[in-house]
């Protein structure tokens, strides 16, 4: 099943598709209002209803007979989360289609050590619908730049088998205008995306159906988005949000962070906002 989400195109894609729905009964055209990649995504897992959903951005590509390997994967080992590595358009590695059974860990434990083999993108895995649907797991809406992290650390947080394969199918493409290559970082709307995403993630932690593991796990993702949502303020044309970040991290109870289950990593970005930022960044701008 393959589900094409037209978020308000204005050129001749939905054209394009609609020839394709035509020739191949496997293809469904979802057509929307523009709304982001959230509310695209969103779109799609609705709609979908297979065993198992991934997303390919409309800029990018996946390497030709790939599909069938993902798919024999991820059945063969059972896996609710399957992490998969990625080439930059040009590179043409030819992926490995060895079927050689994974070592399955939980999602905690693939977010802390295999993640930065790939790339913080919900492109480059294979989930489970079940577990997506079972906890509700969806985008969260007004969240424009690392909107993928905030999805990821929910998703990994409950997944108990999962799985690293350095498989590369999926073809990057770094195009001039995108969210990663432009300077929304430093923008309002990006650095209240980043106080959603810790806000949300800290709503989510106080589920009852998580476990203690669980909850101090989530600690990290929210001293990411809290500490890049202060970051974002560090330049010249940001530096005048600082009264607003500030009163709303007093407002959210986020002026201090919980560093339990942090990595070390974290646990020393967290520290310096404890420390440093919030008690001497701020002042000395404020």
């Amino acid at each position: 099943e393959i589900l094409l989400v037209n978020d308000g195109s204005t050129d001749n894609t939905r054209d394009i598709v609609i020839d394709l729905v035509q020739k191949y009964s496997n293809i469904i055209l979802i057509d929307k209002e523009n709304g982001g990649v959230s509310t695209a995504r969103n779109a799609g897992l609705i709609k979908a209803r297979g065993k198992y959903v991934m997303f390919v951005d409309g800029d990018d590509y996946i390497v030709n007979n790939t599909f069938g390997f993902l798919l024999k994967y991820m059945e063969k080992n059972h896996l609710q989360l399957g992490l998969f590595s990625y080439q930059k358009v040009g590179e043409n590695t030819i992926p490995k289609t060895t079927t050689e059974p994974a070592n399955a860990v939980t999602g905690i434990y693939l977010y802390n050590n295999y993640r930065i083999k790939s790339m913080d993108n919900s492109c480059v895995l294979v989930f489970q619908k079940k577990l997506l649907t079972d906890y509700q797991i969806f985008y969260t809406v007004g969240i424009p730049y690392l909107e993928d992290g905030e999805f990821l650390a929910r998703v990994m947080c409950l997944a108990e088998r999962t799985a690293f394969y350095d498989f590369p199918y999926y073809i990057k493409i770094q195009r001039p205008g995108s969210a990663t290559m432009s300077n929304l970082f430093h923008t309002k709307n990006a650095i209240d995306g980043f106080i959603k995403a810790a806000v949300n993630l800290k709503k989510f932690q106080e589920m009852d159906f998580l476990s203690v593991t669980q909850k101090a796990f989530l600690n990290q993702p929210i001293v990411k988005f809290v500490v890049t949502a202060a970051s974002a303020c560090r330049s010249t044309k940001s530096v005048k949000y600082l009264p607003y970040v500030k009163n709303e991290f007093n407002k959210l109870n986020l002026s201090h962070l919980q560093l339990e289950g942090c990595n070390r990593e974290h646990i020393k970005f967290g520290e310096w906002y404890n420390i440093s930022v919030y008690y001497y960044f701020f002042r000395r701008y404020l």
